[in-house]
């Protein structure tokens, strides 16, 4: 549950940052990846409010499995890409974090990356959990995505301090 307030977080604070001067949105359905994900905290995050950076890494479609491809029913052509968030220094605590930062995804056909802008917001208690990611330039610019995160597992606690929370089945939908 955690991992999953906190992976939630970190899209909803992606959306927050930068959509009210997003571009014009394309046309629905441009791409849909499933893959995984990993997100990091240095320090780690625990129920009291502190500094900490955030980073973290998601491979998508043949990326993150040879045998699945992103698809798409615009006629895009990226299968697949690893989407890297620039690490960012927020205050956050496993009650409450917001955080937007940006990132790129570097696609696996040539494509030259596409640069974006995420936002996250998350809680352990109660579960809650956002991320969204607006494409700023590049292939799908004007796009949202959505990313449906459950973490899977993690290092850590809110006690100790929450360093990393994994997801290994992930969808990403960009509209």
């Amino acid at each position: 549950m955690l991992a999953a307030g906190a992976m939630s977080a970190v899209s909803a604070a992606a959306l927050v940052s930068g959509l009210a001067a997003a571009p014009a949105q394309a046309a629905p359905g441009d791409l849909t990846c499933r893959g995984t994900a990993t997100v990091d905290f240095k320090p780690g995050v625990t129920f009291n409010a502190a500094a900490t950076s955030i980073s973290g890494t998601a491979q998508l479609g043949v990326n993150a499995d040879p045998a699945t491809a992103c698809t798409s029913t615009t006629g895009k052509t990226m299968t697949g890409g690893t989407f890297v968030l620039d690490p960012v220094t927020t205050t956050a605590s496993c009650a409450a974090t917001k955080a937007r930062g940006t990132g790129r995804i570097l696609w696996n056909n040539g494509n030259s990356p596409s640069r974006v802008t995420w936002a996250v917001d998350f809680s352990v208690f109660p579960p809650q959990r956002s991320f969204m990611v607006m494409v700023a330039s590049g292939p799908l610019a004007g796009d949202t995505a959505t990313f449906d995160v459950t973490p899977s597992s993690q290092t850590g606690d809110c006690s100790t301090g929450l360093t990393q929370l994994v997801a290994n089945n992930i969808t990403a939908t960009f509209r």
